[in-house]
């Protein structure tokens, strides 16, 4: 599995106390098999995700803030390339005010985000007030449906602001456990197939000895 995650415009990648660090230290140390990245906001992501796409495990893109924006903005990108994203994981998802430096990405009424369907599964944890808030997503008008879940939850609840909702221990919480998700269905889809093919092997074998006999 491979998860990237953006983090905002002025968090350090290389400060991995802050912003999305936390959640990206738990996926390293609790997901063994998964290749886990922490980048600036700044990153070419959907190029980062084009260097592995080869290797055709699943991909998890996890964007707060800027880097929210700019993950949608990179799934936009691998769309054109015909690559599919497993899992887009927004976090209070803002534009900034210089929107042409999301070429790809509509936003509708400056209100919401729309989503390409090459997404399989997104989900955005946002807050829809405070000085600084994110949107909600949207499947893009004329999409096809997103085969897998997807929705907006509010955190207006939580007594935190945009800067601190990185540090929530519940944002953290379900982050991690979206993206765990995603390694625990893939590994139960292996292990169905595996058992399909060794079932289709046995009966294959078992047919053609009979046929030998007979």
């Amino acid at each position: 599995m491979l998860v990237i995650l953006a983090d905002g415009w002025s968090q350090d990648p290389h400060d991995r106390s802050i912003g999305l660090g936390p959640i990206a230290d738990r996926v390293q140390s609790e997901l063994l098999t998964a290749a886990c990245f922490l980048v600036s906001c700044s990153t070419d992501i959907a190029a980062l995700v084009q260097s592995y796409a080869g290797i055709k495990e699943p991909i998890v893109i996890v964007g707060y803030s800027y880097g929210g924006s700019k993950a949608i903005d990179a799934c936009w990108k691998l769309a054109a390339m015909g690559i599919q994203v497993d899992q887009l994981i927004t976090l209070d998802p803002v534009p900034r005010w210089w929107r042409g430096q999301l070429q790809n990405v509509p936003i509708f009424g400056s209100q919401s985000f729309g989503i390409p369907d090459n997404v399989h599964a997104a989900s955005n944890l946002f807050k829809a007030q405070g000085v600084l808030h994110g949107l909600p997503i949207r499947i893009e008008p004329g999409r096809l449906t997103i085969a897998g879940t997807f929705g907006n939850e509010c955190l207006d609840g939580l007594f935190s602001s945009h800067a601190d909702l990185p540090d929530n221990t519940y944002v953290q919480t379900r982050i991690f456990n979206l993206i765990e998700n995603v390694g625990l269905t893939t590994e139960r889809t292996e292990s169905k197939e595996a058992t399909a093919n060794t079932s289709a092997n046995s009966v294959v074998n078992n047919g053609g000895s009979d046929g030998g006999s007979a």
